[in-house]
């Protein structure tokens, strides 16, 4: 839980993410930084986030803008895009694997959407028997190219792909005709895109959308439907969907609101949450392929505003960053790897982006100093796993009392506990580890012991910061051990 006033920057970790580490807690860009020869005066982050860590962001500077990673120019005011000068560019949108799409606006008034700096829908352009006249600057985008976004076209609009249209005003979808549709439409690697309508009837609906799929739209949530003894009465907007199919949509109900997917309640108005109680659930939904999401929500208790997972508390206005003091919070993004980014203004006026790890990655060793990790089965005594230190984990920060041992990457189910740990440079690199001993009998009765299995060790840290580690076991007289 972050307590506010409390300077976040104290806390220790790293998390590994693709190829970047990123640190526990970090301000990556600020105004008045300098990247790739440009001063920022101004940042706008469009919840752009990478599973590799790289933040997306629009970029101000004396003589133009464009977007920006941490560490460079991505795109800008000038560029020539397929013959076309960008003059303006709308919202980014970035997949996992941190390739950028975005709406661009161009000197000679048309807009288009951009990927990977090429052109692949303008205005003019005809899908599915209407002409694009205008494109909404929100767009969403999945790891195949696929972008999904909102456009009109003369007497009415609609969600396309670059390749289809897959509603439009005027539509009949379950005997109601849609009078308006979602300008936020989110899309994943199925080519699956949700949205919310608004029929004639001025009722609204999140639609589950697939051209491969007959009917193109289904209504997958409506007013009258009830989750967890809950009946929704309306519904917020920016739907969102991740790679597993499932769909994530804000939506009220008598005396509240609450986040939800197609067949369960995640949170509502009235939970409580390290000691805030919800009043509101505002702002863009975000949920990762891990089924976590991270929300800014209005609450009683502390400052009043903050970012909160569905079971802690990240970030608040009031908190020091940096000894700067948090004074408005965007929406946040997280990605894949549990880590969440938000815009953040602060008191002295500046404003920048903030990357917190909701999960560590820690690097672990089964039975220290030996390659391959070799158990036998038959063994009786206990067998050691070492959470190793660096210099950016120090493993004292690790709450003991959480440590457990499985075969799968859940910490919420029952793995098994240490009998026994100590702490000791088993790698000789200068770094304290932190020594684990299992009993391999109790390995082996929950079926454990399998050649070529991998194990996590999973726990938190003494500020509650969930904590993984794996790592490969093989059973001595298979293959890999002689």
């Amino acid at each position: 839980m972050v307590d506010n006033r409390i300077i976040i920057s104290a806390i220790v970790g790293i998390l590994i993410v693709g190829t970047l580490s990123v640190n526990a807690d970090s301000l990556v860009v600020k105004t008045g930084d300098t990247i790739d020869g440009k001063t920022l005066t101004g940042i706008l982050f469009n919840r752009s986030l990478s599973d590799t860590g790289e933040v997306f962001f629009t970029g101000f500077y004396d003589d133009g803008f464009g977007v920006f990673t941490q560490d460079s120019l991505v795109i800008q005011t000038g560029d020539i895009i397929d013959g076309k000068t960008l003059k303006n560019h709308g919202n980014s949108a970035v997949n996992d694997n941190g390739e950028l799409a975005l709406v661009g606006i161009f000197t000679d008034n048309s807009k288009g959407i951009i990927f990977q700096n090429n052109l692949v829908v303008n205005t003019g352009d005809t899908l599915g028997g209407v002409m694009l006249t205008d494109i909404s600057a929100q767009i969403g985008v999945n790891n195949s190219g696929e972008v999904a976004f909102h456009a009109l076209f003369n007497g009415g609009s609609g969600v396309f792909t670059q390749d289809s249209l897959l509603v439009k005003t005027g539509d009949i979808i379950d005997s109601k005709t849609v009078k308006d549709v979602d300008i936020f439409p989110s899309i994943n690697n199925d080519g699956n895109v949700v949205f919310t309508v608004v029929f004639v009837d001025d009722t609204k609906a999140i639609i589950l959308s697939n051209p491969n799929n007959i009917p193109v739209n289904s209504i997958l949530a409506k007013p009258g439907d009830e989750i967890a003894g809950l009946t929704f009465t309306n519904f917020g907007f920016s739907p969102d969907i991740n790679n597993n199919g499932e769909v994530a949509f804000n939506a009220f109900f008598s005396g509240g609101h609450g986040l939800f997917t197609q067949d369960h309640l995640i949170l509502r108005t009235g939970d409580t949450i390290d000691g805030r109680i919800l009043t509101n659930l505002g702002g863009f939904i975000n949920l990762n392929d891990n089924g976590k999401h991270a929300f800014l929500a209005g609450y009683s208790g502390g400052s009043g505003n903050g970012i909160l997972t569905q079971d802690r508390l990240l970030l608040e206005v009031g908190d020091l960053i940096d000894g700067k003091e948090v004074s408005v919070l965007g929406n946040p993004n997280m990605n894949n790897n549990g880590l969440v980014a938000v815009l953040v203004d602060f008191t002295d006026g500046t404003r920048g982006i903030y990357l917190i790890p909701t999960l560590i990655s820690v690097d672990i060793d089964i039975t220290p100093g030996s390659e391959p990790n070799c158990i036998s089965e038959k063994k009786k005594g206990q067998t050691p796993i070492a959470i190793k230190g660096s210099a950016e984990l120090d493993i004292t920060t690790i709450d003991q009392s959480t440590i457990q041992l499985d075969d799968d990457d859940d910490s919420t189910t029952a793995g098994i506990s240490p009998t026994k740990i100590t702490i000791n440079d088993v790698d000789g690199d200068g770094n304290d580890d932190l020594v684990l001993k299992f009993k391999t009998t109790e390995m082996k009765n929950k079926g454990f012991l399998v050649d070529n299995n991998e194990l996590f060790v999973t726990g938190e840290l003494n500020d509650d910061t969930p904590i993984i580690g794996s790592n490969i076991i093989n059973l001595a007289g298979g293959p890999n051990c002689s």
